[in-house]
């Protein structure tokens, strides 16, 4: 088996958020229009996958099983991907790694979350910390005595 694309195939990097919903519910990119009305209704992907994953409401359970589980499994390959995967040594090259990243690891709070990325000279990760704790609109911070 070769690593190379089929020719005419496009890759998953390339498909939209619609076509990517059309795929994981049927299997195929054949029913956009359905897709598409999800993606609406919910303002988007994200919200596609937020009410996945905060409440699992009504407007969830109307969508095909095989989306949801694909939806759900993605968004825990991900968790996992930047809570786990990502290990000390692991280069932030450009503002974008560091913003993916911490948007990642705290994705899952409803607070507000104040922690630190040590990062050495080379920009490579020694360590991710959550600090402090708060509401929704807020966190302490203690200064050191």
């Amino acid at each position: 088996m070769s690593g190379s694309p089929v020719p005419g195939r496009r890759r998953p990097s390339d498909w939209s958020d619609c076509e990517l919903v059309a795929r994981l519910a049927f299997g195929t990119r054949v029913d956009r229009d359905r897709s598409r009305t999800w993606l609406d209704r919910s303002g988007g992907l994200r919200g596609l996958i937020d009410g996945l994953r905060l409440d699992g409401g009504s407007d969830a359970q109307e969508l095909p099983l095989a989306l949801r589980e694909g939806l759900i499994g993605a968004v825990k390959l991900a968790d996992w991907y930047w809570s786990e995967g990502v290990r000390p040594g692991y280069s932030v090259a450009d503002p974008g790694d560091a913003r993916r990243y911490v948007r990642a690891r705290l994705a899952r709070y409803e607070r507000e979350v104040f922690a630190g990325i040590f990062l050495d000279n080379q920009h490579r990760l020694l360590a991710y910390e959550e600090l402090f704790y708060g509401t929704i609109d807020g966190a302490s911070i203690r200064a050191r005595s």
